[in-house]
């Protein structure tokens, strides 16, 4: 079974550089199944699109206003939903923040999933787009996320569509107590639906991919840069 794990940190954490290095967590989940994983740049850098009525609407920030911002995330292939809870929980931002743990929709046949984006690889040119809709369970009836990877094809370079928030859990430990939430962790009219690696020449460029995007009529994107060291 294929995750995605998003790591949500609040403005307030303040770990320590040690607290908060993932290093030996990556090390440990590339053995049990961790296929890719990536840090985004600061939330301030989040773009959001919505197409409604034919137009084009670009707002700066996040799509929704959330208390702990998606800060990085990890696709998981692993066992079951025990496997990918019993990982999430071993990484290091549980204990300061909140890891969402979201099944994905099985394989869709988009030629692009599947692409892996080594860290090294990783860099400026590389977006991640989130998918913000109300949450109705299916695609976006008339045209289907297959289709945009189509026409984007060369730039998309891997998505998943995940499986309805309810069926969330979100990860947390405090000391030393794993708890574990049924549902995404917070409450709001539209949720991740599905996530897509996209590269680009400019923010420009990811805009007008993400504008195409079936989500953005459907709800709306958040265009994210990859973290820059």
């Amino acid at each position: 079974m294929t995750f995605v794990t998003f790591v949500r940190v609040g403005p307030d954490a303040a770990p320590t550089a040690e607290e908060a290095d993932p290093a030996a967590w990556v090390e440990r989940a590339d053995r049990a199944g961790r296929r890719e994983g990536h840090r985004l740049a600061e939330a301030d850098t989040a773009t959001t699109v919505r197409v409604r009525d034919g137009r084009v609407l670009v707002s700066d920030g996040p799509f929704a206003e959330y208390k702990e911002l998606v800060g990085g995330f990890d696709v998981l292939d692993v066992p079951d939903l025990d496997a990918a809870v019993a990982l999430a929980a071993e990484h290091p931002a549980a204990r300061f923040g909140a890891i969402e743990v979201r099944e994905v929709w099985p394989f869709d046949g988009s030629a692009a999933d599947g692409h892996v984006l080594a860290p090294e690889d990783a860099g400026a040119g590389h977006y991640l787009l989130l998918m913000g809709e109300v949450p109705d369970g299916s695609p976006h009836p008339d045209e289907p996320p297959t289709a945009w990877a189509r026409v984007h094809r060369g730039t998309d370079l891997g998505g998943h569509r995940l499986r309805p928030p309810a069926e969330a859990r979100t990860v947390r430990v405090r000391d030393g107590r794993t708890v574990v939430a049924h549902g995404p962790y917070a409450e709001v009219a539209e949720q991740v639906a599905g996530v897509a690696m996209i590269a680009a020449p400019d923010l420009d460029a990811a805009l007008d991919a993400a504008a195409r995007h079936p989500a953005a009529a459907a709800g709306a994107v958040e265009v994210r840069p990859l973290w820059q060291p």
